[in-house]
Parts: C-alpha cells; structure tokens; sequence
C-alpha cells in the first residue's frame, strides 16, 4: 500500500507498507525475505532538534554506508573508559561515535 504525498504539482511516493508488515520510509527495495521490518533509507538528515522528541533516520557516513542516525535535544555525556567486545558506528546530532557494547 503505497503512502503519498505532494509536493506542488509532483506526487511522490514517501513511506509503502508491504504485504509482508513491512514498512519502507524513504524508498522502495526490500529484501524479499523481510517481515515486519522498518526500513529507513538515506534521503535528508534532519538539520536540527525538534523540542519534546528524538529523530530516528539512516545516514551515509564517510565510506558511504548507511548507519543509524539520531538527532536528540539530550547531549551525549562524556564517561570513564573501558574495554569493550565490541562497537558500532551511530551518528548523533551530526556527530560519528562509536558505541562500545560488552556482550552478555
């Protein structure tokens, strides 16, 4: 079920909700074995906060993959070190970081 807006004269498609529960933002391809899935694609990064609310969209970083991006109203605080497992690549306002996860 396509979901579309207008812009001026031109109709575009912004969001499908699949047969399968998926839900596309942004674009259209979905891997055919996908289920119950929100897909967020690349398109505009949001430029600033909106009061009372995070953004949750995907965003290229620099070797052009996408990546989970959050543009919050809380800044991130500054913590002790540690050793992680593991890490993963997440942009916050704007700004890569890498989230050190300990597998448990």
């Amino acid at each position: 079920m396509p979901i579309k807006t207008c812009g001026g004269r031109t109709v575009d498609e912004s969001m499908r909700l699949t047969g399968a529960g998926n839900l596309l933002v942004g674009g259209t391809v979905q891997d055919a074995s996908a289920q119950g899935v929100l897909h967020l694609y690349t398109v505009q990064a949001p430029a600033a906060h909106v009061d009372n609310s995070i953004q949750i969209y995907s965003d290229d970083t620099s070797d052009a993959t996408a990546t989970l991006a959050l543009m919050l109203e809380q800044a991130v605080a500054a913590i002790g070190t540690f050793t992680a497992d593991y890490k993963l690549r997440i942009k916050i306002n704007g700004d890569l970081y890498d989230v050190a996860l300990d597998k448990v």
